[in-house]
């Protein structure tokens, strides 16, 4: 059994499309996982993005996780999502395959 953690901040260059003032903006992610076996991991990961525009708010976001390895291709991953902020959804949630190649 082991555990992971993460970090990533990237800085995004949004340019300006006709009639629309975007601003460049910082985006942060960190998070930590833990491996059960060689199939079945947890985890949480939070997330923050910059407002692109004056009018709007940032997001923060929290989204748990479950991820099953089904074979040694294909992995199953369901997460959730619970917004922190005015500029993030309330609540959320899906389901992501994946396949290894």
């Amino acid at each position: 059994n082991r555990t992971t953690q993460w970090g990533l901040v990237r800085y995004r260059i949004s340019g300006d499309p006709d009639g629309v003032d975007l601003d460049n903006i910082f985006i942060a992610s960190f998070g930590a996982g833990y491996a059960y076996s060689d199939r079945v991991s947890v985890g949480l990961a939070v997330d923050y993005r910059q407002a692109t525009t004056s009018t709007a708010d940032g997001a923060l976001e929290m989204s748990p996780y479950v991820t099953w390895g089904l074979s040694d291709s294909f992995g199953l991953n369901l997460y959730g999502l619970l917004g922190l902020s005015d500029g993030s959804p309330d609540v959320g949630g899906g389901l992501q395959l994946s396949l290894k190649f």
